[in-house]
């Protein structure tokens, strides 16, 4: 059996530890992001691209996942985002706005298109897409609306394209991994209290001890798709995991 499996925003944190966790358990791997990740494996391909800009990635997929013959088995892990701009709604410039919502939930839904495209066109193929998510799509912040409000399009979106695929088609979860130890989380705790009312919570976690290595998520995540142990259209927590 051939598996493939494409992850973006590869460079590092869960995308990094999501690229070796496959490649530990025998996949070839694409990674695409910006920055060029630090993975010398002789099954890793990486492909440099800004993922605001569609042309390339899809593309990529598809030469991925069908040279030199569609794989039997083949993940989409819709990992890259960010979430910048932050602060009172009103202060922020809407063209970062939009390219926080391309980003976070436009260009994954235009790669699980390509994914699912790809996939179908080749019956025996087992296709799964895994969108990581946020518990920000469940639970407001003040100053993160577009970056929530991006996570919880995310979610509702993964679960409508899981309704549309059925039982037999190309398997969407949706996976929030928790609060991870990554620069993401450097970010949050650089910012005011002014831009981010919540941010002494995310200080406490730090100095608690209490953020999650992204390999661990990794390896719980992989796990469990291995495992078939994630329905269709599931909505799934880290914390789901390992309870």
């Amino acid at each position: 059996m051939t598996g493939r499996a494409i992850v973006t925003g590869c460079s590092k944190g869960l995308g990094e530890a999501l690229c070796l966790e496959l490649l530990a358990c025998g996949y070839q791997v694409l990674g695409i992001s910006r920055s060029t990740p630090p993975i010398t494996h002789p099954s890793f391909t990486f492909e440099k691209a800004d993922l605001l800009d569609l042309r390339t990635p899809e593309a990529a997929i598809n030469r991925f996942l069908t040279a030199p013959s569609m794989a039997d088995e083949a993940f989409l892990f819709n990992n890259a985002g960010t979430i910048n701009p932050t602060g009172p709604l009103h202060l922020q410039d809407p063209r970062t706005i939009a390219d926080l919502i391309t980003l976070n939930l436009t260009t994954p839904l235009a790669l699980m298109g390509a994914f699912i495209r790809a996939v179908n066109a080749e019956p025996t193929t087992v296709g799964t897409v895994v969108n990581i998510s946020s518990g920000a799509g469940k639970h407001p912040y003040a100053g993160w609306a577009p970056y929530c409000g991006s996570k919880a399009g995310l979610d509702m979106a993964s679960r409508s394209v899981a309704l549309e695929q059925g039982e037999t088609g190309v398997k969407i979860i949706s996976f929030s991994p928790g609060v991870m130890e990554t620069s993401m989380q450097e970010q949050i705790r650089a910012m005011k209290k002014s831009q981010f009312p919540h941010v002494e919570r995310f200080h406490s976690l730090f100095t608690e001890g209490s953020l999650i290595p992204p390999g661990r998520v990794a390896r719980f995540l992989v796990g469990a798709l291995l495992d078939n142990r994630l329905p269709q259209g599931a909505t799934v927590d880290y914390r789901d995991l390992i309870g």
